[in-house]
């Protein structure tokens, strides 16, 4: 997998310096309802401001891509406009495409310029419209048309003509080297308050759901996400058919939790055999001083999102033993104790469909309009009917 990244950088000048940078990005955050923060801990974005160019001030972060509409209207665009000088952005996409443009709505600036190829990025360079700020246009242009191992490598030659380092030009939150910016980073955090009038209760769902049936003797993982308030207390059920008689039963079982730690906290799970209200058998184990976190904030920006709720998901990961006639059966619940009923969520392979030979039918159907490369590979084949308990 290649490199993503974006990040921006300020044309500066006597009127515009990193100060004057850090007020005004400071200004349009706070318009869109952050505040600053005091610590890491307590923020929800992060900043990062380098001056270590004379010509440009740079700006990256962890949750912004700055090739996306909102930061554009919200950020890009008025902080050229304020600031009355030209604003720089360099995008890289899986190191296979290299986006520079450069924007000022003041003096109607919009040059693009493109590297690589990236699926449905439908972005063309704009050449001509560098012509002013370019003073080599046909090294810039030759530049430009040269092919690359990755994307990024074509910043070693066009950076400098537009007088920016390469390694600013590369600037970009986790992976910058500190040495090579001695004392030149500013941090800047910020909080986005929520906005909820009272306590909301914690509701579970499945995060993305698995499709593929568990296999006797390999690990499953299943991830929850919380979408409501955070709380204390949860529980990690298992149901289905096979547990009375113990025709399937489970080995390493955890629970998997605070992905933005590496690596993640994993809690060795103890199941009982008990029966429910309802005469039932289930596997049960209980949590009761387990903190669920909150749903992460949906006004953040999308970046931000994604990272969040993975590091916020529940994972359960468990390896099935027993008969494999019964692995259909096996059903997983997510069960917050303080909103046992309408806040929890379970997974099921066939769930959605009215049976599992209906499910089988179906996914075998989707597995045969794969090419024959997916087709041959133990996760796409066909399944028999014959070789589950179907009842």
């Amino acid at each position: 997998m290649g490199l993503f990244f974006s990040n921006l950088h300020i044309r500066a000048s006597e009127s515009v310096s990193a100060d004057k940078v850090q007020e005004t990005l400071t200004e349009l955050l706070k318009k869109q309802g952050y505040q600053p923060a005091a610590s890491a801990d307590k923020a929800d974005i992060t900043l990062y401001l380098c001056d270590k160019c004379r010509q440009w001030i740079s700006v990256c972060s962890d949750a912004m891509d700055f090739d996306s509409e909102q930061p554009m209207e919200n950020i890009c665009l008025p902080l050229s406009d304020r600031l009355s000088t030209d604003i720089l952005l360099i995008s890289d996409y899986d190191s296979d495409c290299l986006i520079l443009n450069l924007l000022n709505p003041g003096t109607k600036t919009n040059a693009i310029a493109k590297v690589g190829y990236y699926p449905d990025l439908k972005i063309r360079s704009t050449p001509a419209r560098w012509k002013k700020y370019i003073e080599d246009i046909d090294r810039w242009k030759a530049a430009l048309r040269k092919e690359y191992t990755f994307a990024e490598d074509a910043l070693e030659t066009l950076s400098p003509m537009l007088g920016l380092s390469f390694e600013q030009a590369e600037f970009c939150d986790g992976i910058f080297p500190e040495e090579e910016y001695p004392g030149q980073i500013r941090t800047l955090f910020f909080t986005l308050p929520e906005t909820m009038d009272k306590p909301e209760l914690p509701r579970l769902k499945i995060k993305s759901y698995d499709r593929q049936p568990c296999t006797i003797g390999q690990f499953k993982v299943i991830s929850a996400l919380n979408v409501g308030g955070k709380s204390t207390g949860l529980a990690i059920v298992f149901t289905g058919s096979y547990i009375e008689h113990e025709e399937i039963r489970f080995r390493d079982v955890k629970l998997e939790y605070r992905f933005g730690k590496e690596p993640c906290t994993a809690l060795p799970l103890e199941l009982e055999k008990r029966q429910d209200v309802n005469g039932n058998w289930i596997y049960y184990t209980e949590l009761p001083e387990f903190q669920i976190p909150p749903a992460v904030n949906q006004n953040l920006p999308s970046r931000k999102v994604w990272d969040l709720e993975f590091e916020r998901q529940l994972n359960v990961r468990f390896t099935p033993e027993g008969n494999p006639r019964k692995r259909l059966d096996i059903t997983v619940h997510f069960i917050p104790l303080k909103n046992p009923i309408d806040g929890q969520c379970g997974w099921r392979v066939w769930a959605g469909y009215k049976s599992k030979r209906a499910f089988i039918e179906a996914t075998n159907q989707q597995h045969a309009s794969l090419s024959k490369k997916f087709q041959e590979s133990e996760a796409f084949k066909q399944m028999n009917p014959d070789d589950f308990d179907l009842d």
